[in-house]
């Protein structure tokens, strides 16, 4: 699936001009509902756009830097946001409205994905001595374990894809981590049964490099 979105014309652009025309598109997720996406930008804002005829419903403005992460609720109703100044808000998704009082209205929510490296279920994640841009991504696994627990998996700066018992609610939560990477993992992602991760820009440079005799 390719999704476009095309920018309005200069004379109707409403945000100020970045170096190019072109917003750069960090994430865009879809609502467990199919009608709408979600899509976060470098403009800070978290733009909403029907399925149907792709209009755009609503913008989220509220976080004070690029989005790096997008997730829906369940139910379609509400989406929540990390950026790059390390906030996590929560936004109705028919409106745009951020609700301020999120982080107690949303604690007992069910989401369909979980990718937000911030929020209460990921905060184990972290180590004690980490700063927010060790931890590049994270990723539920869409079926639990036989032993009713669902899998996060994270990729970080340090080469490693690490695997935890989610939620990982205690600091420094126990994990098993994999090796293979050679650089910073820039992104995993659990299809239905399988794990992905993103090579880093060494891996590919690594894969051209031909074979010593």
């Amino acid at each position: 699936f390719c999704l476009m979105i095309r920018r309005p014309p200069r004379s109707t652009q409403s945000r100020s001009s970045a170096a190019s025309d072109v917003y750069k598109r960090q994430d865009i997720k879809f609502s467990p509902d199919g009608e709408k996406f979600a899509v976060g930008s470098h403009d800070n804002f978290v733009d909403i756009y029907n399925t149907s005829d792709f209009k755009k419903i609503a913008t989220c403005k509220g976080h004070s830097s690029y989005i790096t992460h997008i997730d829906w609720s369940v139910d379609s109703s509400a989406i929540h946001s990390n950026c790059g100044a390390y906030e996590l808000l929560f936004w109705d998704s028919s409106t745009g409205k951020q609700n301020t009082s999120g982080g107690t209205a949303f604690r007992d929510e069910k989401w369909a994905t979980w990718t937000c490296v911030l929020g209460w279920p990921v905060q184990g994640i972290w180590p004690m001595s980490a700063d927010g841009t060790d931890i590049n991504a994270v990723d539920r696994s869409h079926k639990d374990t036989e032993k009713g627990y669902s899998i996060l998996a994270l990729g970080d700066d340090f080469s490693k894809v690490r695997l935890f018992r989610y939620p990982a609610l205690k600091k420094g939560a126990e994990s098993i981590a994999g090796d293979g990477h050679s650089s910073h993992v820039t992104n995993v992602k659990f299809s239905i049964c399988l794990l992905y991760t993103s090579p880093s820009p060494r891996d590919r440079q690594k894969s051209r490099m031909p074979s010593s005799a």
